[in-house]
């Protein structure tokens, strides 16, 4: 009823409090809201006043999905809970309707008129001004996520979805805070621990990302951005051993992640299996690297790098050149075209 009629925060996410115990005051003062607003639907009725029966009515009807006498998804039980509030509006508008033409011998016909008009120009200034203010919290998503951890600090969904935000806004501190206090809510939370570990990627934490990967991928085995994001903590952390069985994972059971993650796993398991001195099985997968780089043309930058590494000028200036028709003019193509000049190679 307070989410419906009565708050000043809406949010993406909303904590509502419980008055279950009956010794607090609010639980008998929301038991008699809900007896009086029942009871004027069953005088209505006696009075044939209709319209007010049908919307009281219509009020404890959508209620049942949200609170679950008759269970449904959550998302959806969500969803339902502002359709009782088209009641309030009805009743508002009945309520206005019967001041502004009223007929009795209490008030004179003027002074009802006069409190109708009052009372509709203060409901139409609140919620225009609620409207307003609303409007500007939904202009991007990281508005909608900071206002609603201002109105619920503890919502997992808020501070997982503004950990991705910040994340990709390279505020790795901050994100990694917001998954910790995701976590500390729901401890099962997969996507707050894969985003931790992410944050904790990009730090430079490898054995931090590995450990929270792990525990991300016990929770939520096909979690693929979390195998991959294991055997890049791997891979970066110079451990060719681990590197190499996680890119065996995906590689056989995960389609190497999918179409544009495929050359980069590839790629890492060519360089990985060389460490390992596994020289043909290496160059091989950095062949097969090359064939399912059109996918994600930054591989081929990266391939150009592994294999001048490795001493390969031709195949390094091959795989640079296969780059340079997908390159605006910019001093990166530039680079790319110095690159491929100190190799050496026509």
């Amino acid at each position: 009823m307070q989410l419906i009629a009565a708050t000043r925060f809406y949010a993406a996410d909303y904590v509502v409090r419980l008055y279950a115990d009956p010794f607090l005051w609010q639980a008998w003062a929301f038991l008699a809201v809900n007896v009086a607003l029942v009871g004027s639907g069953v005088y209505a009725l006696a009075e044939r006043r209709y319209l007010v029966t049908v919307f009281v009515g219509w009020f404890y009807i959508f209620l049942l999905p949200v609170v679950h006498i008759l269970p449904i998804n959550q998302l959806l039980a969500d969803r339902y809970a502002l359709l009782p509030s088209l009641s309030w509006c009805a009743l508002l508008g009945w309520g206005l309707a019967w001041l502004w033409t009223y007929a009795g011998t209490r008030f004179s016909a003027g002074f009802t008129k006069l409190v109708a008009g009052i009372g509709l120009f203060f409901v139409l200034l609140i919620y225009g001004l609620m409207t307003l203010t609303q409007n500007m919290v939904w202009l991007n998503s990281q508005l909608l996520w900071e206002n609603t951890l201002k109105v619920t600090p503890t919502s997992s969904s808020a501070n997982v979805n503004l950990s991705v935000i910040y994340i990709e806004q390279g505020r790795l501190k901050e994100a990694e805070e917001l998954c910790i206090t995701a976590i500390k809510r729901l401890p099962y939370d997969y996507l707050a621990i894969s985003n931790l570990a992410l944050a904790q990627l990009l730090q430079g934490q490898y054995d931090n990302a590995l450990n929270n990967y792990t525990q991300a991928l016990k929770l939520k085995p096909d979690l693929i951005k979390a195998r991959l994001g294991r055997e890049r903590a791997a891979w970066l952390k110079r451990d060719w051993q681990q590197a190499y069985a996680f890119q065996q994972e995906l590689i056989d059971s995960y389609g190497a992640g999918g179409a544009e993650q495929a050359p980069v796993v590839w790629h890492h398991r060519g360089l990985a299996a060389v460490k390992l001195g596994r020289q043909a099985e290496g160059l091989k997968a950095l062949r097969r690297a090359d064939e399912l780089a059109a996918a994600n043309p930054q591989v081929w930058v990266d391939l150009g790098e592994t294999y001048t590494s490795l001493g390969l000028k031709a195949e390094a200036a091959a795989v640079y050149r296969k780059t340079l028709p997908l390159l605006v003019e910019s001093p990166f193509k530039q680079g790319i075209r110095q690159r491929i000049a100190a190799l050496g190679v026509q």
